[in-house]
């Protein structure tokens, strides 16, 4: 069976504005290949745009998905751990990869499926907080390498996964990542241990005694963060998806759109905004476990977390409902206005307008300044500075309202505002 791996673009260059910059990364990408070369289908029930969604990982790199059109022919060649081995067939020199996969699932060694012990997510199950890419790497190494058993036919295979898996081994923090290392270290020390059996040569026995030894020891830092430092894990980890901006941003937007009524966190009815915050806080306060909460204290929430007991999915459905409460909040609206308009390009028009007597030192308008003209200023000052909700941002900024009536009118009047040529020049680069 052919089946047809699009989005390509997407996965390998996912911060690339242009969109003939990105065909070109992509068609150099599938010059590289070979018909033939192994390719990797998984499922990602996680995945926070579709659920049914089947990935595509060529050297355990997500490089596209499986076009929507495929993904229910493709479902019931997946084993239970969701993977199916493929292999290219060809490409279309340009955007689009088809491989061949086949007709019946591969035999499963190990399934990581199990029961929540959190409540569903009060995002629902459509809408997710995307893995960090490192983490669904991870995953995907392990569940492949976990699979195969130990013999002499497979070792090749086993040393490469598990190199793989140790380059990219962090500490880990959720249910599969405990058992699957934990397997892993049991399958790396029986290699050691039976290095005659397995007729190994002295240098492959050296490198698994040399992986053997590092997850090993990742094991022993699980069991002793988990028990002493666990705090640490859940800030740093909150910390990590906090700084990853092509994630919180697509996150951020999908949920203005889903339960905002399409409105960005600045523009959205306050009473709206306070609704939503007072709904995801009732869901931290209907766990069973009461450290769970609270979420003004993540150092006590991410002390009591236990980790062996959730899953990744779990994890990210707590972190996804925090970065949400954070983002509510009215401070951090607050914060986020300030930080835009005192930026750098900002101050150097803050500093214009106030020596033509439109603001004072403090940027606030002066007694002089009209309500056409703090219109006209604001329209273009959210221009320059690409804020969205202009009309809020600078009416809480000022302490006026009704500035977006303000620009009704005078549309509707045509009427020239006195000074507006001034203004205009002010924000000339």
């Amino acid at each position: 069976m052919i089946l047809t791996v699009t989005a390509i673009q997407f996965q390998l260059a996912p911060d690339e504005r242009e969109k003939d910059k990105r065909v070109k990364v992509v068609e150099e990408f599938l010059a590289g290949l070979r018909k033939g070369q192994e390719v990797m289908l998984t499922a990602e029930p996680e995945n926070p745009v579709d659920a049914q969604a089947i990935a595509a990982y060529i050297d355990f790199k997500r490089i596209g998905y499986l076009s929507k059109e495929n993904t229910e022919m493709a479902y019931p060649l997946l084993d239970e751990d969701g993977l199916c081995k493929a292999t290219i067939d060809h490409h279309d020199n340009h955007l689009t990869l088809y491989v061949s996969v086949p007709h019946a699932p591969q035999e499963s060694v190990v399934s990581c499926q199990y029961e929540r012990t959190l409540p569903e997510s009060p995002l629902g199950i459509s809408f997710r907080l995307d893995f960090m890419e490192q983490e669904s790497q991870l995953q995907l190494v392990a569940k492949c390498l976990t699979r195969l058993k130990v013999c002499k036919e497979n070792l090749p295979e086993i040393l490469r996964l598990a190199k793989q898996y140790c380059s990219i081994l962090c500490l880990s923090v959720c249910r599969e990542d405990a058992l699957w290392i934990g397997s892993i270290d049991k399958m790396l020390d029986k290699i050691c241990l039976s290095r005659d059996e397995l007729g190994l040569e002295a240098e492959e026995a050296a490198e698994f005694a040399r992986l053997y030894n590092k997850v090993h020891e990742a094991v022993g830092d699980l069991h002793c963060t988990h028990e002493h430092m666990p705090e640490q894990i859940f800030t740093q980890h909150l910390d990590r998806i906090r700084s990853n901006k092509r994630i919180l941003e697509s996150f951020f937007k999908r949920y203005c759109e889903m339960f905002l009524d399409g409105k960005d966190f600045g523009e959205a009815d306050d009473k709206k905004i306070n609704t939503e915050r007072e709904r995801l806080r009732g869901w931290l306060k209907s766990m069973k476990w009461s450290e769970l909460r609270n979420p003004d204290n993540l150092r006590m929430m991410g002390y009591r977390v236990n980790y062996l007991r959730l899953s990744r999915l779990e994890l990210y459905d707590l972190y996804g409902v925090l970065l949400l409460i954070e983002r509510l909040n009215p401070s951090s609206h607050k914060a986020a206005t300030n930080s835009i308009l005192m930026s750098e390009q900002a101050m150097v028009y803050w500093k214009r307008l106030e020596e033509h007597g439109f603001v004072d030192a403090k940027f606030k308008l002066q007694e002089s300044t009209t309500r056409q003209q703090a219109m006209l200023i604001a329209d273009i000052f959210a221009e320059k500075l690409g804020i969205k909700s202009k009309w809020k941002t600078f009416e809480r900024f000022w302490g006026i309202k009704n500035l977006a009536q303000e620009m009704y009118h005078y549309q509707e009047t045509g009427i020239i505002s006195s000074r507006e040529k001034e203004i205009t020049s002010i924000f000339r680069e």
